[in-house]
């Protein structure tokens, strides 16, 4: 009897021993990151538009500085380009010409006639990657005596941020 005693106490033991010196489990899980292109480009017209009521806002053009700004968000370096929705001015009673607004990066360089969508033209090359960067564009109203019937003419602009 005291064979199967000291024989229970000695399971028990074990039982014990085992339970207190179990091994830890462990699994292991990979976590993955996917990394795509991304581009984002925002305007706000600040000072988009041209009133004609002197002879000089016909021979000299009406400039706009600062006309609309530009805020592109991009994953990699782009280019922001500008085109003409359409060829002609429209509203109005005369065909005007998109050619006759240009445009140029706010400040620098030399105004040039707004591009087509199949010819855009480009404002700004290779720019910084970035979350929110902010550009602004020049325009100069330059329809010249044409004899344009008065009226209120309008052109939508198209601006492209790429990615290169």
């Amino acid at each position: 009897m005291k064979n199967i005693f000291i024989l229970l106490i000695f399971c028990l033991l074990n039982i014990l021993s085992n339970t207190i010196n179990a091994q830890p489990a462990s699994v292991n899980a990979t976590s993955t990151m996917t990394f795509n292109d991304a581009v984002t480009i925002t305007a706000t017209g600040l000072n988009q538009n041209a009133t004609f009521s002197t002879i000089a806002n016909y021979t000299t053009g009406i400039t706009n500085t600062n006309a609309v700004q530009l805020v592109v968000g991009a994953t990699k370096n782009f280019t922001i380009t500008a085109a003409a929705a359409s060829t002609n001015f429209t509203g109005g009673s005369s065909t005007i010409p998109a050619i006759k607004l240009l445009v140029r990066a706010a400040g620098s360089g030399s105004y040039v006639a707004i591009g087509s969508l199949a010819s855009p033209t480009t404002l700004f090359s290779n720019q910084p990657l970035g979350a929110s960067s902010n550009f602004y564009v020049d325009y100069q109203f330059n329809p010249g005596f044409s004899g344009y019937i008065p009226g209120t003419y309008s052109l939508s602009i198209v601006y492209t941020a790429s990615l290169l």
